[in-house]
């Protein structure tokens, strides 16, 4: 097995759904442990950035939504990167819950990379054909002040061929702590929140849940505090 792969797998094992508040907080304990310079830029956490995001974007996605989220990382197929889920009760069988899934595909921009935002989307979406039910995240650091035209990309971007795109921009105005969330296809729909607070939202929720195997709807156990330890690079 390619070693990166493995490593990835020990950071954010792919059997489990994660609350977002603690996948992100383990994602913060990856910089500390292994470094800031490494977990950004390097390879081998290149899931662990997707999974970071991807929770992110749960927790903005919940205030517009109105849904709990958990998060999920893929490791054997090379798309989607992430998955979201959500539970609600079966229309048809009582006692049975029903999964309601998203699949997320990230990529990444940067103001100084050269080119607009639209630009970024469809490059990403050259000569790719992702399923109709793929959602495109791309997530965005704007610091300083720097302002994207977002109604402007919005027009650029609304005879694209995609199911939803979403823009997640970190580091808005003045607050290291606070996103923003743009839905740019099909429809507008903006979001701005604090991460910590939506962080702090989910104290009670469970860390981490284990799928069950069930011939009929959903089925998760809670795993409580179950420790997963970082691996050593």
């Amino acid at each position: 097995m390619n070693k990166n792969l493995l490593f990835e797998k020990q950071l954010y094992p792919g059997e489990y759904y994660y609350s977002p508040s603690f996948a992100i907080s383990r994602f913060f304990s990856m910089v500390e442990k292994y470094g800031f310079n490494t977990v950004i830029q390097k390879r081998k956490f290149q899931k662990a950035r997707e999974m970071w995001i991807t929770s992110a974007f749960a927790l903005g996605l919940s205030k517009v939504s109105n849904s709990s989220f958990w998060v999920k990382a893929e490791h054997k197929e090379l798309t989607p990167d992430t998955y979201l889920i959500s539970f609600d009760k079966h229309p048809e069988m009582e006692g049975y819950t029903r999964g309601n899934l998203l699949n997320i595909e990230v990529t990444e921009w940067h103001h100084q990379s050269g080119e607009d935002l639209s630009t970024s989307v469809k490059r990403k979406m050259k000569n790719k054909k992702y399923p109709e039910y793929f959602h495109l995240l791309v997530h965005g650091f704007q610091p300083g002040g720097t302002q994207v035209d977002l109604e402007a990309e919005f027009q650029k971007l609304k005879d694209i061929n995609a199911h939803q795109i979403w823009f997640l921009s970190s580091s808005v105005g003045e607050g290291e702590d606070t996103y923003l969330l743009v839905s740019l296809y099909p429809e507008r729909v903006q979001v701005q929140f604090s991460l910590k607070e939506e962080m702090k939202k989910e104290e009670k929720k469970q860390d981490i849940l284990k799928p069950l195997n069930r011939k009929k709807g959903y089925g998760t156990e809670s795993l409580g505090e179950l420790y997963i330890p970082l691996p050593n690079l």
